[in-house]
């Protein structure tokens, strides 16, 4: 039927299709189905861009153009210290003075985030512009970052969402160049907020927690689930398995195991979330990340 069709081809279902076909489609249809695919990302974004709490001091204030409420109390007082005065010149209303923030989309485009991942990305990014309008700013990483967005610059979510699906997964992880980066964008707010979406640990680049730390919330929303240590696992099994679940780390020649645990998946993006004061969420398929950006938006 019309209707189930209709729904089928809105869902997030069609983009994991198109996540795992992309890279395999004809150039000109590729064309149009990044088209489509970026239509609907923006569609699926506007139904969770909304969500959040507001923000900034209260006050009271005799306008009504800003108010949250009017505050009751307050009004009954002037009205009482005025008694000969009209009601409507006593109303008194609480306000709220918004918060200069700036928030920051850090996104993972080494060659690991192949598939679906982009796609998330690209919805992770058309949510935050949806939702900040203004004041944000988006990074791509692999070997170097880059600035797709500038925190100031207007960039519709449709072309935003088109420019992320267009991105070739290549290179290391370098997380420290990319924070380094996203960080600098916002550096004039009062609060700096910053959503960092990876499949993994960092491969390139200095140790990137001191940066983390200089936000005032780094969410990190990991797109693919940690490597844990089991007990019956030796060190040498821990470690080949780790580099061979990675296809973007080559196996370094004349490593130590303990080197190359240090560098082991497991938790250390969660790590980052911990140190940069924010939230961590693990999704594995499309309609796993509007939770993942909610819990962002509302921590």
């Amino acid at each position: 039927p019309p209707a189930t069709a209709e729904r089928i081809l809105q869902s997030t279902d069609v983009l994991e299709v198109y996540g795992y076909i992309r890279e395999i489609l004809d150039p000109e249809l590729n064309v149009i189905a990044k088209r489509y695919a970026s239509r609907l990302i923006v569609k699926l974004a506007s139904q969770i861009a909304n969500v959040g709490i507001k923000t900034g001091n209260l006050y009271r204030s005799t306008g009504e153009e800003a108010c949250d409420e009017l505050e009751i109390d307050a009004t009954l007082e002037r009205i009482m210290d005025r008694p000969g005065s009209r009601i409507e010149d006593n109303l008194m209303f609480l306000a709220r003075r918004p918060e200069q923030k700036a928030c920051v989309v850090i996104l993972d485009r080494s060659y690991s985030m192949r598939g679906t991942k982009i796609a998330m990305a690209a919805l992770t990014a058309a949510t935050i512009a949806l939702h900040f309008k203004k004041d944000y700013g988006i990074v791509v990483f692999g070997t170097h970052a880059r600035i797709l967005k500038g925190v100031n610059q207007y960039k519709p979510p449709t072309l935003i969402a088109e420019e992320i699906l267009s991105l070739e997964a290549t290179g290391y992880t370098n997380v420290h160049e990319a924070l380094q980066l996203g960080i600098g964008e916002i550096k004039g707010y009062e609060k700096k907020i910053g959503i960092l979406l990876t499949d993994g640990d960092w491969t390139a680049g200095e140790n990137p927690l001191p940066v983390a730390r200089r936000f005032d919330h780094l969410h990190v929303i990991g797109l693919e689930e940690p490597l844990r240590v089991e007990e019956t696992q030796s060190e040498y099994e821990l470690t080949f398995r780790y580099f061979d679940s990675r296809a973007d780390v080559i196996r370094p020649v004349g490593w130590g195991v303990e080197e190359a645990l240090r560098r082991y998946q497991g938790s250390r993006i969660e790590l980052l979330a911990r140190e940069g004061r924010g939230h961590f969420s693990y999704v594995q398929r499309i309609k796993e990340v509007p939770l993942a950006i909610t819990r962002c938006l509302i921590a």
